[in-house]
């Protein structure tokens, strides 16, 4: 475990085989900013990572400006030919995806073990 604290935002990295999972710690809200998750993506995708999580707390309500940094992640990891996935989804973040239909995309799982189960390259390829 891994933590930084970028911004005042504090992130716990996990590496959990074969993903890295990032743990936003903080509440996010209005006057939050998660631009330092695009320079952490791009950071891990840059040195071969392609399977990259994201955790946020269940108080967290996305704004547009955590929409669209959301979105771009989503459009590296991609492009990177990854998979990205949310673990411990709230009923905000479930919404949210339901409705800009990233689900394509961006895959939702209630638990860590659960998306280890459901999303791991080699189960996904059966």
């Amino acid at each position: 475990l891994q933590t930084k604290i970028r911004f005042a935002m504090i992130i716990d990295i996990t590496h959990i085989d074969p993903y890295i999972l990032f743990r936003i710690k903080d509440d996010l809200d209005n006057k939050s900013s998660i631009l330092e998750l695009l320079d952490l993506v791009r950071e891990y995708i840059d040195n071969g990572q392609k399977y990259i999580a994201f955790g946020f707390s269940q108080s967290s309500f996305f704004y547009p400006s955590s929409i669209a940094v959301l979105i771009q992640c989503c459009e590296m990891i991609k492009t990177a030919e990854g998979f990205m996935s949310i673990v411990e989804k709230n009923a905000d973040i479930e919404d949210l995806i339901d409705s800009i239909d990233t689900d394509k995309f961006i895959k939702l799982f209630n638990t860590v073990e659960e998306m280890l189960f459901f999303a791991s390259p080699t189960l996904r390829k059966t």
